[in-house]
């Protein structure tokens, strides 16, 4: 499956999330932008009904627009059914090499968990069959003026062993103006009672899907 060269839903997907990642003052992005779509039809009254009623419309598309959005994860994943995963013969990764990936998922550290989308990343596996994925957050502001929140950088982690893997999908991931190969991984929840748990994992270059395919396929 070929993917198309730029993609609309990656572009809106990709500023959704640094909307509702960076902030200004004590705010986010997206909820000063959500102030100003609640305020605009009350501050358009005077222009009589015909005005409000358009922004309101407006308004209340935009708002459902960032729901769906963040509801999604700000990502869109479109599988590629002809991929084989049956034929891939896993390559075990030397222990102490750690793989760079381009990470979308939950992470945690500290009794925090955050969601990060298309962050850059590693994989390594241990001695004991567990696997990690591990991303370090850094100080950093968008467009040189928004910085992410200071609870956010450091190092985050997710854990998981072999077992706990039920399907293992190879597509094209949409976040940004390009869609990009990647996989998708879905494990067991670490509980009978929770949801299972998805990572997205994007090679640094496309020629690298197999590579990587292979190490991350147990």
């Amino acid at each position: 499956m070929s993917a198309p060269s730029f993609s609309a839903i990656g572009a809106w997907n990709a500023l959704q999330y640094r909307l509702h990642r960076h902030y200004l003052g004590g705010w986010t992005l997206a909820r000063w932008i959500v102030l100003a779509l609640l305020a605009a039809p009350v501050l358009a009254i005077p222009g009589g009904r015909a005005m409000v009623a358009v922004l309101a419309g407006f308004s209340a598309a935009v708002l459902l627009a960032f729901w769906v959005t963040r509801r999604r994860g700000y990502i869109r994943f479109d599988p590629d059914p002809a991929t084989d995963f049956s034929a891939i013969v896993p390559q075990a990764l030397p222990f102490d090499e750690k793989l760079p990936i381009r990470l979308t998922g939950t992470l945690a550290v500290s009794g925090m968990a955050r969601r990060m989308v298309c962050v850059s990343a590693q994989y390594q596996t241990f001695q004991t069959r567990e696997r990690a994925l591990m991303a370090q957050i850094h100080p950093h502001r968008w467009l040189y003026l928004f910085p992410v929140s200071g609870t956010e950088t450091g190092w985050w982690y997710a854990f998981f062993t072999p077992d706990r893997l039920q399907r293992v999908e190879s597509g094209w991931l949409h976040f940004g103006r390009h869609p990009h190969p990647a996989i998708r991984l879905t494990l067991a929840p670490e509980d009978s009672s929770g949801a299972p748990v998805v990572f997205h994992i994007a090679p640094p270059s496309p020629r690298e899907i197999y590579i990587h395919t292979h190490a991350l396929v147990p």
